[in-house]
Formats: C-alpha cells, sequence, structure tokens
C-alpha cells in the first residue's frame, strides 16, 4: 500500500488529532482517492457578516469514507466544523461576487452525487474523475470566487 510519504514517526501528530492509526487511515485514503466520496452539497446564503467564510458545504452519504474515527468527527462537528469546499470570504468578493455565489447556490444546493479527489499531505484536491467534481472544477463561478480571496494559492479541495 502506498503511503503517501507518511511514516509511524510524522503521522503520530495528525494520527492523535484523527484518532485512527496509521494504516487504518492509509486504509481509508486509499478508499478515497480510488473511490471518491458520495455527498449531498448544500450552500448557505450570504449573510451581513463580511468575516464568513463563503463555501460549498459537503454533507456525507452512505458509502463516504472519513479520515477520523467516529468520536473524532463527533467532536469536530459539535464545534461547528464540518466538511465543505472553501470559496472566499464575504469580505474578499469581487465586484459581481453576490450575483456568482447566488448562481452557485443555485446549481448546487441539495444536488448530489460523488466527488472525485486526490489526497496528498493531507489536502483532498477536486480531481476530474467523476462529474461532480468536473463540474465544479469547470465552474466559471467557483473559479472567480476562489481566486479571488486567500485561497486562490491552493488548489480547489474539500477539507476534511
Amino acid at each position: 500500500m502506498e503511503t503517501h510519504g507518511w511514516d509511524e514517526e510524522n503521522y503520530q501528530k495528525t494520527g492523535e488529532e484523527r484518532g485512527i492509526d496509521l494504516h487504518t487511515y492509509l486504509t481509508r485514503l486509499h478508499q478515497v482517492n480510488t473511490q471518491g466520496l458520495p455527498v449531498r452539497l448544500s450552500v448557505a446564503p450570504i449573510t451581513s457578516n463580511w468575516q464568513r467564510l463563503l463555501m460549498i458545504d459537503v454533507h456525507p452519504l452512505p458509502g463516504f469514507t472519513h479520515l477520523r474515527s467516529w468520536a473524532r468527527q463527533v467532536v469536530a462537528f459539535h464545534t461547528g466544523w464540518h466538511y465543505h469546499i472553501s470559496l472566499c470570504f464575504v469580505h474578499e468578493l469581487p465586484h459581481n461576487g453576490t450575483a456568482a455565489y447566488e448562481r452557485i447556490r443555485q446549481r448546487y444546493d441539495g444536488m448530489r452525487g460523488v466527488l472525485s479527489v486526490h489526497i496528498t499531505n493531507s489536502a483532498a484536491c477536486l480531481t476530474r474523475d467523476s462529474p461532480l467534481s468536473q463540474m465544479i472544477l469547470d465552474d466559471a463561478d467557483v473559479a472567480e470566487l476562489h481566486s479571488s480571496g486567500r485561497y486562490s494559492n491552493r488548489e480547489l479541495h474539500v477539507s476534511l
């Protein structure tokens, strides 16, 4: 099995955060990289909170492979963290960004499918191996918002 640069020593901190051992993590990582993530997407309306991160929320469907133990997921979700694709912060919206975000909301809210990703160094970058991921990667509105803020130096990815 490919180790993706992980060994017991450098996985220790990540393992503590994820609550699973290295072998389990690598097994799940392989599943995600080869099978993708079955999901339902949601997109919340814009609020006036200028520090709010605009994102596409990612809700696991049956068959979703989690990279954390069940207990760690419950704690993370209880504190308000959730799976998502970051776009930009409200204060980073470009001139026509509100309209672009609304189109994203109309396009993706409630959509179901498989997100294909490739995980390296804990970044789950979208790939073109599924229709849903390809649609998001080719979306001009997503590209505009993603490139307008602090996430512009990163590939479009799912925060897992």
